[in-house]
């Protein structure tokens, strides 16, 4: 690890530490998790930067969310004191999202994916990474209040953001066809085994 990315990791710690991410887990585990899947992909698919790696760690100090709420755990900035002005730019554009209250689920996410479609590939490749390593705690700790169809369709919302970015960056395109096929067989494979589950239980 870069002394960069190794000082990002420190104040994403710092920062986050027993603060509880939307999806149940630490908020410092989760920018964790996306720097490293982002560190991983950036070696599988030869586009390795060392500054959107440390961007990662900082990618939810100033969420868009808690800047709405009022609340932010650092100024743009303090950003751009820690990590530099490239740093500075990618989580900036990261906290860019626009309130979507009121909207369906699916047009939510169509929002969110038609705001994904304008950022640079630094922060989609961010985004990505969020949005797999999601992916991965959704299929290993399912919510037990979700049917399998409620499940299925946070998939598939998501990936309405996976495919945007896939066709608006060609650079980034492999890499979200590997994550839409990984979500696929995940969802189905789940469906079929509540299938089974079902018939075995009659």
């Amino acid at each position: 690890m870069s002394i960069l990315s190794e000082k990002c990791r420190y104040y994403a710690q710092k920062l986050h530490a027993g603060v509880v991410y939307e999806n149940g887990s630490d908020t410092a585990e989760q920018v964790k998790g996306i720097a490293s899947l982002v560190s991983i992909y950036s070696r599988l698919f030869g586009y390795k930067k060392e500054v959107v790696i440390s961007a990662a760690y900082l990618s939810k100090c100033l969420d868009a969310k808690r800047i709405r709420e009022g609340v932010s755990p650092l100024t743009i900035a303090q950003v751009e004191k820690i990590g530099g002005p490239d740093i500075c730019r990618i989580v900036t554009e990261l906290s860019t999202e626009q309130e979507t209250t009121g909207l369906s689920e699916t047009e939510k996410w169509q929002e969110k994916a038609a705001w994904a479609k304008r950022l640079s590939q630094d922060a989609q490749e961010i985004l990505l990474a969020e949005h797999a390593l999601n992916f991965q705690i959704a299929h290993d700790r399912p919510d037990s209040q979700k049917t399998l169809q409620s499940q299925k369709e946070y998939f598939e919302t998501r990936m309405l953001v996976v495919n945007e970015i896939a066709s608006a960056n060609q650079g980034l395109s492999h890499l979200a066809t590997v994550m839409s096929r990984e979500a696929l067989i995940k969802i189905n494979g789940a469906l079929a085994q509540q299938r089974h589950a079902d018939r075995d239980g009659r």
